[in-house]
């Protein structure tokens, strides 16, 4: 599937939901079952790839100060909140983590676990749709995209080393970090 096709297909599940990530799984579940099964599957593989691509220490350390923590299961489910966001919020978010802090959409009456959650369906609307259409599982195509890596590019960082984490990500440190975390 084309780059510019993928995210066409991401914006207008994004558009019609309003902000709702679960709304816009829905959505783009619906605009994937009516493309033909091998489209589908593209489009399984160029969302697995593009995640993969996001699957950096930097990035998982926004995501961890924005959440107030996040396993390796919520990394993934917040890349592809940020993959939901659009393609510009997401080109900014794996070229520079910090820079996206004013980017997260939950508010103050939202709990960031909340978002990142309700996005997880964005990572299976692929196999719904195939599964819909179909009547079978979509096709597994190899190592996802987590598996394909030991641990996420770039430079590790600590959670016990709150002082690092301010210097390196000093944006999000301003909006979400404290001195109690070590």
């Amino acid at each position: 599937m084309e780059t510019d096709e993928f995210w066409a297909l991401i914006d207008a599940a994004r558009d019609g939901a309003n902000g709702d990530p679960e709304r816009q799984t829905v959505l783009l579940t619906r605009s994937l079952s009516g493309l033909a099964a091998d489209d589908i599957v593209s489009f399984d593989a160029t969302f697995r790839a593009t995640r993969a691509h996001g699957y950096t220490w930097d990035l998982w350390a926004v995501g961890y100060l924005a959440a107030g923590g996040m396993s390796d299961d919520a990394f993934a489910d917040f890349r592809a909140y940020l993959m939901g966001r659009g393609r510009e919020v997401w080109e900014r978010a794996v070229e520079d983590p910090d820079a996206i802090t004013d980017e997260l959409g939950w508010g103050p009456n939202r709990d960031p676990g909340e978002a990142i959650g309700d996005a997880e369906g964005l990572a299976y609307a692929a196999a719904q749709a195939y599964e819909q259409s179909t009547g079978s599982e979509i096709p597994a195509l190899g190592a996802t995209d987590d598996d394909s890596a030991d641990e996420p590019a770039g430079m590790p960082w600590s959670e016990d080393r709150p002082a690092e984490l301010a210097e390196r990500f000093p944006q999000a440190w301003a909006r979400w970090g404290t001195d109690d975390d070590g």
